[in-house]
């Protein structure tokens, strides 16, 4: 069973060591207690807005075949514009007539079969590596400290630019959570075509997108991990600086005791909201 994490900083696992991302302790978490064997790969990468993650959505699961996705984004679209719907509010003609030839099973076997190929090497590289191999190399910033206008990426060897888009930050503009939701309906969609489990994720903080992340969930009946209630409501406030990397919690990344938190949530509510879970956990965890 593979369990695909899709996100930024906090999937990637910014604030923690290396090996303590959510991802990472989910994964050897899983290794002590599953009674099937289970692949969890990261794929967070530190600045995507949900319009990056969404355009490579398909792609994604197209490379890696997984049983469920875990998303957990948004927060960076108050300043990443980056693959934003540029022409109206819909996806492009493209995507739509992808969208309709998915529908039939001669396409989908063809499409399978030509990604199967495409990407077998990098599934052997997975199995071999445990999707350790897998790194932001460097950053590049140009006209900004804050924000990077690009990162360089590393997997299995192979090296990537992802560019952003960068715009001026915006709490308070609503645009970023309607191209939240947009990008989420989307994703929705394809993961169901894909007969794969989709889940999204609340922050373990307070952030702006929270609100579009639980109203789309209610209204498309999508499971939902919320991380920042279980903080809010399980961790004394008095603790709550223990579990994150800077004092400013509200804010800031998790460390990696707060990371562990979110992969304890995520493998107590996983059996409930994802169905090839559910015969890999112990009779006690379901």
């Amino acid at each position: 069973m593979r369990i695909l994490c899709l996100g930024d900083s906090f999937t990637y696992g910014v604030g923690a060591e290396r090996g303590k991302s959510y991802p990472k302790q989910l994964q050897d978490k899983l290794d002590k207690i599953s009674k099937c064997k289970v692949q969890v790969i990261n794929r967070g990468v530190p600045g995507l807005n949900s319009g990056y993650i969404r355009e490579h959505f398909e792609e994604n699961l197209m490379k890696y075949r997984p049983h469920a996705v875990l998303f957990m984004g948004g927060i960076n679209n108050h300043w990443n514009a980056t693959d934003a719907f540029t022409r109206g509010d819909a996806p492009g003609a493209g995507q739509r007539l992808h969208s309709v030839l998915s529908e039939f099973r001669v396409y989908k076997l063809v499409s399978y079969s030509l990604y199967r190929n495409r990407y077998r090497k990098d599934l052997e590289a997975l199995k071999r590596n445990g999707g350790e191999d897998y790194a932001v190399e460097r950053s590049i910033y140009k006209g900004n400290d804050h924000f990077a206008d690009a990162h360089v990426v590393r997997e299995n060897g192979r090296k990537r630019t992802i560019h952003f888009r960068i715009q001026s930050m915006d709490f308070d503009n609503p645009e970023a959570s309607k191209r939240l939701v947009r990008d989420l309906e989307i994703m929705q969609g394809i993961a169901a075509r894909h007969e794969t489990d989709f889940i999204v994720m609340a922050y373990p903080n307070p952030m702006p997108v929270h609100e579009a992340l639980r109203r789309f969930a209610e209204d498309y009946e999508v499971p939902l991990i919320d991380h920042e209630t279980e903080f809010y409501t399980k961790i004394p406030m008095g603790r709550m600086p223990d579990y994150f990397f800077e004092e400013d919690f509200a804010w800031s990344h998790p460390n990696a005791r707060g990371y562990e938190a979110m992969a304890d949530t995520i493998i107590r509510e996983l059996p409930r909201l994802c169905r090839a879970v559910k015969p890999c956990l112990p009779d006690g965890r379901r």
